[in-house]
C-alpha cells in the first residue's frame, strides 16, 4: 500500500470517528428533555468514551503522518 492510500485510510478513519462523535453529542442534547436520568448518565458516559476513542484515534493517524 502506498502512502497516499493509507494517508486516505487514517483520514477517512478520522471521519468517521469524527462522524460517530457527532451523532452521539446530537442524541445526547435531543435527548436532554425527554429522557430519564439513567439514560441520560449511560448516553453521557459513551459519549465520553466515544471523545476518548477520538482523540485516541487523531493522536495516532497524525503520529503516523508526522512521522513523515
Amino acid at each position: 500500500m502506498s502512502n497516499k492510500e493509507l494517508l486516505k485510510l487514517r483520514i477517512k478513519a478520522l471521519n468517521a470517528v469524527g462522524e460517530a462523535l457527532k451523532a452521539i453529542k446530537d442524541v445526547y442534547e435531543a435527548s436532554k428533555e425527554k429522557e430519564n436520568p439513567e439514560t441520560l448518565e449511560c448516553l453521557s458516559e459513551n459519549l465520553k468514551k466515544m471523545e476518548e476513542l477520538y482523540e485516541a484515534c487523531v493522536d495516532c493517524c497524525l503520529d503516523g503522518i508526522t512521522k513523515k
